[in-house]
C-alpha cells in the first residue's frame, strides 16, 4: 500500500489553486489543461506507486536533470531546483500574463496569488487569513526587525549557535560593525535534548543588559514543538514587546526595549523635549505607539525605539483598510479630548 492518502487530483490544494486561476481568466484554457494533464499523471502515479525505490526514481524524472553533465543534484534552500512541470506551468502563465501587459491585468495576478495561497494555508492551520503574512523564511522578518534597530553601548545581544547564517554569530558580528560597543552571547546547546536544560541555558545568557534574544532553525527541528516555551520563559525575565503574530513558526526574534518606563499595552513611553526633563510625545509618536500597540500594525520609523517593519508585510487591500481605519479611530480619539 501506498504511504500516501488517496485524495483525488482535484481535491488537492495544488489544483484548486490553478482551477482559481483559470476560473479567473488568469491562465488560458491550454495552460491549465496541460496542468490538469500532468497534474493527474504525477498524483496518480506517488499515491499508486508501492515500491519505495520506484517512487523515488519518479521523483527524480520531475526534474529536469542532465544525467549526462558531470553535475551530483543535493537538496540545499538556496540551490534547491523546481519541478519541470511547475516550471513550464509558470512560464506558461508568465506568457498568458504578457499578453495583457496593463497595469490593472499585471497587479490582478499577483494580488490573487497572494490572497489565493493564504486562504489554503490558512485553512490547512486553522487561522484566520489576515493572521498570515508570507516571508521568505523565519530569519526574513528577523532580519528586517534587528537591521532596523538601534543599539546603546553595553547592550547585549543573544544568539543561539545553530541560527540560519543570516541570523547568526556571524551575522551579529557583520552588525556589531556599526555598533561597536554591543556584547554578542552565543548559546551553544552542545548536543542538549532535554527541553528544561535547553530552556535554562537560554534563560541563563539573559540579564539586564539584554536586547535581544533570537534564534531560528536550519536544518534541526529540535527546538520546534518548545519555542513557546522558550519565550514564555524570557518573558519572565524581562519585558517582551514582541506580539504573538510576529513569531515565525521557524524562528523567534524576542525584544527588551530601553524605555525607563514598562512597555506593553497601557504604557505609552514618555520622550524627553529640549527644555523639560520629559514631555508629551509628538502626535505622530503617539499615533505611531497606538497603531502598534493597540491594532498590531508595525509602522515604518526611525524614531523612538519600536520595531520597523517592511511595508510590503501590509501588501492586500484587507490589510490596507485595516490601517487606514485604525488611523481613523485612532485620530477620532484624539481630537474628542
Amino acid at each position: 500500500m501506498s504511504r500516501f492518502k488517496t485524495i483525488a487530483p482535484q481535491d488537492r490544494p495544488t489544483f484548486k489553486v490553478a482551477f482559481l486561476y483559470r476560473s479567473h481568466g488568469l491562465i488560458s484554457r491550454e495552460t491549465f489543461n496541460a496542468f490538469q494533464k500532468t497534474y493527474d499523471e504525477i498524483v496518480n502515479s506517488i499515491v499508486t506507486c508501492q515500491d519505495e525505490d520506484e517512487l523515488w526514481k519518479f521523483v527524480r524524472s520531475m526534474f529536469d536533470f542532465d544525467d549526462y553533465a558531470d553535475t551530483v543534484p543535493i537538496n540545499a534552500a538556496n540551490l534547491s531546483i523546481t519541478f519541470d512541470a511547475v516550471q513550464r506551468l509558470m512560464n506558461a502563465m508568465a506568457l498568458d500574463w504578457n499578453r495583457d501587459i496593463s497595469i490593472q491585468k499585471r497587479i490582478q495576478p499577483f494580488v490573487y496569488t497572494i490572497q489565493a495561497a493564504r486562504a489554503l494555508v490558512a485553512k490547512q492551520l486553522n487561522v484566520e487569513p489576515k493572521l498570515i503574512a508570507f516571508m521568505r523564511n523565519g530569519s526574513d522578518p528577523n532580519a528586517v526587525i534587528n537591521n532596523g534597530m538601534d543599539f546603546e553601548p553595553g547592550d547585549e545581544v543573544v544568539v543561539w549557535k545553530e541560527n540560519h547564517p543570516t541570523n547568526g554569530d556571524v551575522a551579529w558580528e557583520i552588525r556589531k560593525a556599526r555598533f561597536p560597543n554591543i556584547t554578542i552571547v552565543i548559546v551553544d546547546l552542545q548536543g542538549e535534548t532535554n527541553e528544561e536544560k535547553i530552556i535554562h541555558k537560554f534563560v541563563s545568557k539573559v540579564n539586564k543588559s539584554t536586547r535581544i534574544v533570537a534564534f531560528s532553525e536550519a536544518l534541526t527541528t529540535r527546538l520546534r514543538d518548545g519555542l513557546d516555551k522558550v519565550a514564555r520563559e524570557l518573558d519572565n525575565v524581562f519585558v517582551i514587546e514582541t506580539p504573538p503574530e510576529l513569531s515565525q513558526y521557524h524562528g523567534i526574534l524576542t525584544i527588551k526595549f530601553q524605555d525607563d518606563r514598562g512597555t506593553g499595552k497601557g504604557h505609552r513611553r514618555k520622550h524627553k523635549g529640549k527644555n523639560e526633563e520629559e514631555a508629551e510625545p509628538q502626535l505622530s509618536v503617539m499615533l505611531y505607539d497606538a497603531l502598534y500597540e493597540d491594532h498590531n500594525i508595525g509602522v515604518s520609523t526611525k524614531k523612538g525605539n519600536r520595531m520597523r517593519f517592511s511595508p510590503h508585510i501590509y501588501n492586500t487591500e484587507e490589510h490596507i483598510d485595516r490601517a487606514v481605519e485604525a488611523v481613523r479611530y485612532e485620530l477620532s480619539k484624539v481630537l474628542e479630548k
